[in-house]
């Protein structure tokens, strides 16, 4: 049976929730659903690509023109089966302007996607949208959560238990590869010597990502191995950030030569494929799309212990108490002296926990049940 799906999202920018709705739009297998997005205008790096999905994009400047942006948004739903709302702003805002067609039978369902609702790692807007969203959460027909901690931390702050689910992050095993020669590529680039072992983080300048605890761990790495190297890249990650260019200074790395700030990248795999070590350092997030990206690379990993990272990395032994630098920087010295032989058996078990757990085709087909099943 035919059915028009509208995924309404606060913003198109680069995130963990953006790149997901991509990745739906991109790998949708079931030709009876007709997809169509709605953005409300914060961020713009995948409109392009979504375009060229052939998918109906509108975009509405809700932040400059409310009022006007909301009136459309309320029109242009008229027409939808199942409005798919992307994150707190956006499932409050989506709530509010279905209402009507709700009571035509229409359907509702809210992505919720995080994991850490502490105030100092999250900006106030969101934490007053996150309050909101739990006393209407009894007003939709489903919320769809990316990982069981964040089901657990969202109903314990009072969001309706009877309708939530788990749906996993994906990624794709063959975007998401083992590249031959990365390790040259990268190197050359960057005038790496050979005998320098590469720790990567990729995350942007934001509190939730926890940059100066990493900065801090892998200034105490490099002090005790002094053959190691940081890739550090993500939006607002440059040698121009004078915070961060504080934070290498304090923990003696000078970038360019022990640390690596590259901004924002296209070539992720390759990145991934050309580092020993992938480090997951962030304060809070409900399941990392980066650490199952890194795993698919077959890269070695030491995460933080938030959201579902323990269930998916399955190593207690990489596995560290957020914020906490010394436990970061012993699992990080702990991986990288790891003999030769452990290190590919770990590797090769990651990158088959993700074509196992977390292809992203399944994760699609999860989705696409998901809006038949009302």
């Amino acid at each position: 049976m035919p059915k028009c799906v509208t995924h309404l999202i606060i913003g198109l920018g680069i995130g963990g929730a953006e790149t997901m709705l991509y990745q739906l739009l991109l790998h949708k297998s079931d030709p009876d659903l007709t997809y169509r997005v709605i953005s409300l205008g914060e961020g713009r790096y995948y409109e392009d690509p979504i375009r060229e999905l052939g998918v109906e994009l509108t975009v509405l400047p809700f932040k400059k023109k409310p009022v006007s942006s909301f009136l459309k948004l309320k029109k242009t739903l008229s027409d939808t089966d199942v409005l798919c709302c992307w994150m707190y702003h956006a499932d409050f805002i989506g709530e509010t302007a279905f209402r009507k067609e709700r009571k035509k039978g229409k359907k509702i369902i809210w992505n919720v996607r995080h994991s850490n609702l502490d105030k100092k790692n999250n900006s106030r807007s969101t934490v007053i949208f996150n309050k909101l969203c739990a006393k209407r959460s009894r007003k939709v027909d489903l919320i769809a959560y990316n990982g069981n901690e964040a089901r657990l931390v969202h109903e314990k702050a009072g969001y309706c238990r009877e309708i939530g689910v788990v749906l996993d992050n994906g990624c794709d095993p063959e975007v998401y590869a083992p590249i031959p020669g990365a390790s040259r590529e990268i190197r050359d680039e960057l005038g790496i010597p050979d005998e320098k072992k590469i720790v990567i983080s990729v995350a942007k300048d934001a509190p939730i990502k926890d940059l100066p605890t990493f900065i801090s761990a892998f200034g105490r790495v490099h002090r005790d191995m002094n053959d190691t190297v940081a890739i550090m890249c993500g939006s607002g990650v440059t040698k121009e950030n004078e915070r961060l260019a504080s934070l290498w200074a304090d923990a003696g790395l000078t970038p360019g030569e022990d640390v690596f700030p590259l901004g924002v990248r296209h070539d992720i795999p390759t990145l991934f494929s050309a580092s020993d070590l992938y480090v997951l350092h962030s304060a809070g997030e409900a399941f990392p799309n980066t650490l199952i990206q890194a795993m698919a690379c077959g890269c070695l990993c030491v995460t933080t212990d938030i959201g579902d990272a323990r269930r998916i990395l399955n190593d207690g032994d990489r596995t560290v108490k957020p914020g906490d630098v010394d436990a970061l920087a012993k699992a990080i010295e702990s991986a990288l002296c790891l003999p030769a032989e452990i290190c590919l058996e770990k590797q090769k078990r990651n990158r088959e926990t993700v074509e196992e757990k977390y292809d992203i085709h399944q994760i699609v087909k999860g989705y696409e049940r998901l809006f038949y099943d009302f």
